[in-house]
């Protein structure tokens, strides 16, 4: 009975310490896989050897985004999401808008990437004529959307914001409007009043 006893202790240990050595070795295999995934630009030879030298935000696939120097598979989904958002880009400035976008990373990625003319406007529709600046508390959506920073949905939250909580005092105030961090709002200053 107890050399029954000891066997199935010693058979216990040792698939214990099995068990903790496989759970080590997946943790580090995810905690790497994780690292891969999120943190290191997507890096392969093939990729890295066609590096573009500006990519037009518009027509960028995901592949062509993670061989941007600065952008790996997280950042380039991000941007993915953003102009699906937006159908469509109308200046870089406004990868500002991806959660978490600093300048530093912003900075760095700017001049990799652009937006074609074409792009700014739908064949079909005429750029509204754009006063010397935008009077925010008077401004349509279609208006303040000539601002390069400011897409539909943001024009569309400046207005609620504005209906919601009356009219701007000054226009510093615009950067309580969700969406409107200090880069979007460094951008559009000069170009806006109240």
């Amino acid at each position: 009975m107890k050399k029954e006893y000891k066997r199935y202790c010693i058979a216990v240990i040792i698939t214990s310490v099995i068990l903790f050595g496989l759970f080590v070795v997946c943790t580090e295999l995810m905690r790497e896989k994780i690292i891969n995934d999120n943190l290191i630009p997507y890096e392969t030879s093939e990729l890295h050897d066609k590096k573009p030298a500006a990519l037009e935000l518009n027509e960028a696939t995901f592949e062509e985004l993670m061989q941007i120097e600065g952008i790996g598979r997280e950042l380039a989904f991000d941007i993915l999401s953003l102009r699906e958002e937006l159908g469509k880009f109308t200046s870089v400035s406004q990868l500002m808008q991806i959660n978490g976008m600093d300048k530093e990373t912003f900075s760095f990625i700017e001049e990799k990437l652009y937006v074609d003319e074409e792009w700014n406007w739908f064949e079909d529709e005429e750029k509204p004529d754009v006063p010397e600046k935008i009077n925010i508390n008077t401004a349509s959506a279609r208006e303040l959307m000539s601002l390069d920073a400011v897409t539909e949905s943001l024009a569309r939250k400046i207005v609620e914001y504005r209906e919601e909580n009356g009219d701007f005092i000054s226009i510093n105030e615009i950067t309580d409007v969700d969406g409107i961090g200090d880069a979007i709002f460094n951008s559009i200053r000069d170009y806006i009043t109240v």
